[in-house]
């Protein structure tokens, strides 16, 4: 799901045998792609504490707004509204000091190994991929309230990559020693309760992926990596793939920086504890939540149920209009019922000003709906086509 050269010597190494010198060489090179991913990672998850929408609290844990406003994988975003740039950044963030640190940990661990295996461009090749089949696995196994984010997927890529390519090596110490590293990491991540003190907050799904993912790419490079050779060929492939990836993850960096303009205004919206219950609360509030928190599309909500109490049924209208006027903002910090719920009342405001037709429009959603808070009302009001029996 992210990020990052190598070899000049690829030429010469595919007209003569890979030599004990090369070897040597290839084993003590700088892990310069391991590197710049833990210092990216480094770097992003300070960004979410300094630039966090709301208070870290715990171990350094952001909270979930604050990772979902800086990339977070989502269901519902990713796919329902087509934010498939959350799988390049998704990777980057992680949801405590721990999360961080362990995941730093493997990675310089296991990436050192595979990247002076494999050569710098077909390291970030695995990196890149696994993170993506992690990310893909998690939105498909995961319920779709749930928020993803971190490495693992693509560590796991690294550790399932590492195991498969030791048998490009012949059997001996060599091989066994780089397989039974890969395994004391591999097995435990994919075990519950194998690694955390949390189950609950580890993403197996992205594990599993990302295993899978790493495998099956491993594979692929086991078939066209010739014993002549230091590192696999096909390096323009490599390098293209990490050409896409790095220009995906820049793309990402800003989409995401767009959207969390809109996050940062949580603190804009009515605290929890401030919401009137009922309606006679509501109209007794209204006017003080409007003036204190006017970006909040519910402050116009309450205010239209108060103008709509009193008859003033135009205002109420114009209310409703402005809580439904910033799009990005409903889709960004609400639930979905609640984008219903509003065109659902000004249906009903509307139905009252004898404009039913139009009325109707707004009314779509919350028929469909039959859970919706107003369904039931929009059905008395005639504004749902009742199936035929």
């Amino acid at each position: 799901m992210t990020t990052i050269d190598h070899h000049a010597t690829s030429e010469t190494a595919a007209v003569q045998p890979r030599s004990p010198a090369s070897s040597e060489a290839a084993t003590k090179s700088f892990p310069a792609v391991t590197t710049v991913i833990l210092i990216v990672m480094g770097l992003v998850f300070a960004a979410e504490l300094l630039l966090g929408v709301e208070p870290w609290h715990g171990v350094l844990r952001p909270g979930v707004t604050t990772l979902l406003a800086l990339g977070g994988l989502q269901h519902p975003l990713v796919v329902d509204q087509g934010q498939w740039y959350r799988l390049f950044s998704a990777p980057l963030l992680h949801l405590d000091a721990t999360h961080v640190l362990i995941n730093g940990l493997v990675l310089w661990y296991a990436g050192r190994a595979l990247e002076a295996m494999i050569g710098r461009l077909w390291f970030a090749t695995i990196f890149i991929l696994g993170g993506l089949a992690g990310g893909v696995a998690s939105l498909g196994g995961n319920a779709h309230n749930v928020v993803s984010v971190g490495a693992s997927g693509a560590i796991m890529a690294v550790l399932a990559a590492t195991y498969v390519l030791a048998f490009h090596y012949g059997v001996g110490p060599r091989r066994s020693a780089i397989q039974s590293s890969a395994l004391r990491l591999l097995i435990p991540s994919l075990i519950p309760l194998g690694v955390s003190f949390s189950a609950s907050a580890i993403d197996y799904h992205a594990h599993f992926g990302g295993t899978v993912g790493g495998a099956l790419m491993a594979a692929m490079l086991l078939a066209i990596w010739s014993k002549r050779n230091a590192t696999p060929g096909l390096s323009f492939l490599a390098a293209a793939i990490v050409a896409v990836g790095l220009s995906a993850t820049v793309y990402s960096a800003a989409a995401n920086a767009s959207t969390y303009r809109i996050y940062n205004m949580t603190h804009l919206l009515i605290p929890a504890a401030d919401i009137p219950k009922g309606t006679p609360a509501v109209v007794a509030k209204a006017p003080d939540l409007l003036k204190q928190y006017p970006a909040d599309p519910r402050a116009h909500l309450y205010q239209a149920v108060a103008l709509a109490q009193a008859k003033d049924l135009a205002g109420a209208e114009q209310q409703m209009r402005l809580a439904l006027a910033d799009n990005d903002k409903l889709r960004l910090l609400f639930a979905p019922w609640l984008k219903v719920h509003l065109e659902s009342y000004l249906a009903l405001i509307l139905t009252d000003e004898q404009r039913k037709d139009e009325a109707a429009q707004f009314a779509k959603a919350g028929c469909l709906d039959t859970s919706a808070p107003l369904h039931t009302a929009l059905v008395k009001a005639g504004l749902c086509e009742m199936p035929k029996s």
